[in-house]
């Protein structure tokens, strides 16, 4: 029996890629059941495009479970402009969401309208990154001055996350530490990845050129090549894990 045990149906809001969602059905599939519905949501067409994607890539590998998820262009922050009614959910997660977008508090309350009543959301969010530290470096050394947004001290301590939670109705609220790490095993796949897909860098190279995007993509790879020669490597990172209950 694992935390999803009982679930009817999961809702991975703001999903990027799907990691929380990927992840999820990896450690907690064989438990989930069967009726359980699968629900990866994300405004970016992009995204959601990738998650497709992945998901063909999945069922072809022979992991069945993910002909069950379902994937949805969804603003986070309004999902009743999708039609999406009070109750839906038993189970929500939000992996590096809340400080990304515009209204947080919207994401909350949007959150806790469409969870079931006793159900548990989860959230991640970053205390810092050195992976986000590099690609600023980068940045910085081609056009002095291009700083990334930090993460708002709203959504950097577990003090101010929980108040935040319970602020917006939620119940039994935890949020505590960890240490984190981007793995990866091919670093200029994980770099342009990153330069083209983490909004705030989107931001903050929309006025750079072609070139020096390129000539940033170029730096951060000398710096990864030298101190991961082998192409494989992990950067750390402290995230803040907080769960709530409706």
């Amino acid at each position: 029996m694992g935390p999803f045990a009982t679930a009817t149906s999961i809702l991975d809001t703001g999903c990027g890629v799907a990691q929380v969602l990927g992840s999820l059905l990896g450690t907690y599939g064989v438990t989930l059941p069967v009726e359980t519905r699968l629900v990866a949501a994300d405004l970016s067409p992009g995204m959601i495009s990738v998650v497709d994607a992945r998901r063909e890539d999945e069922i072809s590998a022979g992991n069945s479970i993910w002909n069950r998820v379902e994937t949805a262009v969804w603003d986070a922050q309004n999902l009743a402009a999708a039609g999406v009614p009070d109750k839906t959910f038993s189970h929500i997660t939000a992996g590096l969401v809340l400080f990304m977008v515009e209204r947080p508090r919207d994401v909350l309350l949007e959150t806790h309208r469409v969870l079931c009543d006793g159900g548990l959301f989860g959230m991640t969010s970053f205390r810092s990154a050195q992976w986000m530290d590099l690609i600023e470096e980068a940045l910085n050394a081609i056009k002095p001055g291009s700083n990334l947004p930090p993460v708002p001290a709203a959504w950097a301590s577990t003090e101010s996350i929980m108040r935040q939670l319970e602020d917006a109705g939620f119940q039994d609220v935890t949020a505590e530490q960890v240490k984190t790490y981007y793995e990866f095993e091919d670093p200029e796949a994980m770099t342009r990845f990153n330069v083209a897909n983490i909004p705030s860098v989107k931001m903050v190279t929309a006025d750079f050129s072609a070139d020096e995007i390129e000539k940033a993509i170029q730096w951060m790879l000398k710096w990864l090549d030298e101190r991961f020669p082998s192409g494989k490597g992990k950067l750390e990172g402290i995230a803040i894990i907080a769960t709530g209950r409706k």
